[in-house]
């Protein structure tokens, strides 16, 4: 059980840096300074980040997916 609760919390963790950092280099790219600092200040589980994602910055699911397809 305590293995369990480990790997979800574990995953929990993934789930909300892969969107915070996303949306962070999104607003930074883009210009959006106070969007950043709302961001940055105000960060719950992803939800801020995918709302600024979808509506805001104007990406898809397909615009995320494809970070994961360019290299550095």
């Amino acid at each position: 059980m305590q293995i369990l609760l480990i790997v979800f919390l574990g995953l929990l963790v993934l789930w909300s840096l892969f969107w915070a950092g996303y949306s962070l280099w999104t607003a930074a790219r883009m210009g959006h300074k106070r969007w950043f600092l709302v961001l940055m200040v105000v960060h719950t589980l992803g939800i801020l980040d995918i709302i600024y994602l979808h509506f805001v910055a104007k990406k898809s699911l397909k615009d995320v997916g494809s970070v994961f397809k360019t290299r550095i």
